[in-house]
């Protein structure tokens, strides 16, 4: 589906106990672990959910107390390369699995740091 904003988007067959997402195409959501509070210890995995646009580029950057972590993707011939660069270079990286979109099932992908 492809929608440009403003748009008012309507959907019936949604079960009461889902909620539907809306993600931005180029859109790289980093899903952590479930926190009590905020000020418990950062996370020590990431899931990566990947949104490529239609020239198969992703890209985020995730920032916190400890600086930022950069997420730059793109696809090609059936693999999307993920690069992670972190500022400052000597931070904690936790550990990350990328998922794709159902559509997408049959691309390999490979995480870089």
């Amino acid at each position: 589906m492809s929608t440009k904003g403003p748009a008012w988007i309507q959907y019936e067959d949604v079960p009461l106990d889902q909620i539907p997402v809306f993600v931005k195409a180029g859109a790289l959501l980093p899903l952590g672990e479930v926190m009590q509070f905020v000020p418990e210890d950062p996370p020590t995995r990431l899931i990566l959910c990947a949104y490529p646009n239609s020239d198969g580029v992703v890209k985020y950057t995730l920032h916190d107390e400890m600086g930022s972590i950069r997420f730059q993707g793109v696809m090609d011939v059936g693999k999307m390369r993920i690069e992670i660069s972190c500022i400052p270079e000597d931070r904690p990286v936790p550990e990350f699995e990328c998922r794709l979109p159902p559509d997408l099932d049959s691309v390999e992908v490979e995480i870089v740091q």
